[in-house]
């Protein structure tokens, strides 16, 4: 809670509520839920800078932080145009997420919104996958954590917790997707995946001093 509070940076602070408050809801602990607030008031409190000064960039003319200001001008005025004209938004513009620009430095914007880029790289058979791929898994990893108190259990509720966090804040950040996140979602999905088929088959996964 203290690292994600002194990263100063919004979408972390939202998916940590995120994770709070799934896991308190898949693991029927909602009123432990309190424990937290000790250490959020402490944590609020010592980065007490770091959370006024982001909070200032909400004092700006458009009542928005310019960071955010800047994705949403960008999207309106680079890649919404292009993408909900001439039907492109149904199968997809291209799979290189950005334009070409002189404006920028690196001479391209990038596309920083989840599920604009999904209907950009692959219109709405992608977006269709994607929210296939979240309900599929959740459904599953739910009863899955539900119905088990071990490891597996709690493997399953990290992959339920990382889904919904991916889910959500697709909305405003597509950086989830990739990068070292993204490796470690598709881990979890494998060791719940492996749990569940050696439950199926009534047999237990290998234990790591089976080893050997």
């Amino acid at each position: 809670m203290v690292g994600v509070l002194a990263s100063g940076q919004f979408s972390g602070a939202i998916g940590l509520f995120l994770g709070l408050l799934v896991m308190a809801l898949i693991t029927r602990r909602v009123r432990q839920l309190i424990l937290f607030v000790p250490a959020l008031i402490g944590a609020m409190f010592a980065f007490q800078p770091v959370i006024q000064r982001r909070l200032e960039g909400f004092e700006t003319a458009s009542g928005l932080p310019v960071s955010w200001s800047g994705r949403l001008y960008n999207l309106s005025n680079y890649f919404w145009p292009e993408l909900f004209s001439s039907g492109h938004f149904l199968l997809g513009v291209r799979p290189a997420a950005r334009v070409a620009t002189s404006t920028m430095a690196t001479g391209y914007i990038w596309i920083e919104s989840g599920y604009t880029w999904l209907l950009w790289a692959g219109g709405i058979p992608l977006l269709l996958s994607f929210l296939y791929f979240l309900w599929t898994n959740l459904r599953r990893n739910v009863t899955l954590a539900r119905s088990r108190e071990d490891a597996v259990g709690a493997v399953a509720v990290a992959v339920v917790v990382a889904l919904v966090v991916v889910g959500v804040l697709m909305l405003i950040d597509p950086h989830l997707t990739y990068r070292g996140s993204a490796d470690l979602l598709f881990a979890l999905l494998g060791l719940s995946a492996v749990a569940d088929a050696s439950q199926a088959t009534g047999r237990e996964p290998l234990e790591a001093t089976d080893v050997g």
